[in-house]
């Protein structure tokens, strides 16, 4: 572990291509996501209480892109200007999925290489808090492509 808040340990499971349930731990924060048969709980810490998180509505004018630390000015202008966000936050790892599922961002635009591994947790979170997870065009993104090295194609998790 490299000591960032931003690193997590992702748990996913999938059931006919389709993440059905995740949990997410951010061990330097001591941040816990998980889904229940109602939603998602999240833990602020090993002994802090657990309360549901849901992903909020898109705030016209002032949605929140969480992007990549690296990503070059250019091409975030270019994502805004596809996916009409206005403000960006770099951040890096999987933390991403469950920021927006807890409401505290909007969009997560990745056109760039992921694994299966990376985002099945995450992708099940934002699922059960209200948000969604597709390719680009707006299509299911689904799992289990095991003749593609489980390697996933772009996608764009989203707030309700």
């Amino acid at each position: 572990m490299r000591g960032d808040p931003n690193f997590t340990v992702n748990i996913g499971l999938i059931e006919n291509g389709v993440p059905v349930a995740g949990a997410i731990c951010a061990p330097a924060t001591g941040e816990v996501w998980f889904t229940t048969a109602g939603g998602v709980i999240k833990r602020d810490g090993l002994d802090a209480a657990e309360h549901p998180v849901a992903a909020r509505p898109w705030p016209q004018g002032e949605a929140v892109a969480l992007i990549s630390h690296t990503m070059k000015p250019e091409r975030a202008d270019e994502l805004a200007a596809q996916y009409g966000f206005s403000l960006r936050t770099p951040m890096d790892s999987s933390i991403k999925m469950v920021r927006i599922a807890e409401g505290a961002a909007d969009i997560y635009p990745r056109h760039g290489p992921t694994m299966e591994w990376d985002t099945a947790a995450g992708h099940a979170i934002l699922a059960a808090a209200g948000g969604r997870f597709t390719t680009p065009e707006g299509e299911p993104f689904l799992y289990g492509k095991a003749d593609q090295g489980f390697r996933n194609g772009w996608f764009v998790a989203r707030g309700a």
